[in-house]
C-alpha cells in the first residue's frame, strides 16, 4: 500500500516589494514602500530597519536603525509611509540607505526546520544636496 501525504504550506511568509529602490534629491519627497506578505501569523509585523551597508544572510535582524514597525492590512500589505521615507532625504552628502522589511517579532525556530527569516530590501540613494528644477524636469 502506498499512501501519499499532502504537502504542509510553508508557514513562513515570502515578502516581496513593490518598488526595489529610488534615487532622490535631497529634500525630494519619497514615495510609500509596500510590501506584501504571503501570510502572516496573528500579531506579526514588518519592520523597516535601516544600515547603511547591505547586510547578507539573516544580518537584517539584528542592528540597524527601526524607522517604523507596521501591521500589514487585510490584503496582507504593509506600507511604510512616504513621510516616514522622506525624512531619510534630507540635505547633506550623497548616500545609500539600505532599508529591510523583516518580520516582527522574529518567528521562533522549530525544531528540524530552516529558520524564517524573510526579508526583502529597498534601496534609497541620495544625490547632491539639491537639485535644480527647470521646468517640469529636474537635473541631477
Amino acid at each position: 500500500t502506498v499512501s501519499v501525504k499532502s504537502e504542509e504550506p510553508d508557514p513562513c511568509p515570502v515578502l516581496t516589494i513593490d518598488t526595489p529602490s529610488v534615487t532622490l534629491c535631497a529634500g525630494d519627497a519619497a514615495p510609500p514602500i509596500t510590501v506584501t506578505g504571503t501570510s502572516f501569523a496573528v500579531g506579526q509585523q514588518v519592520e523597516f530597519v535601516k544600515f547603511s551597508s547591505l547586510q547578507s544572510g539573516e544580518a537584517m535582524y539584528t542592528g540597524g536603525t527601526v524607522l517604523s514597525t507596521v501591521q500589514p492590512d487585510n490584503t496582507n500589505r504593509a506600507v511604510l509611509t512616504a513621510t516616514i521615507l522622506s525624512a531619510q532625504a534630507v540635505a547633506g552628502s550623497p548616500q545609500t540607505s539600505y532599508i529591510y522589511a523583516i518580520l516582527s517579532p522574529t518567528p521562533p525556530l522549530v525544531e528540524g526546520q530552516p529558520a524564517c527569516r524573510p526579508a526583502v530590501l529597498f534601496t534609497l540613494t541620495l544625490t547632491k544636496a539639491a537639485c535644480l528644477p527647470i521646468g517640469i524636469i529636474r537635473l541631477k
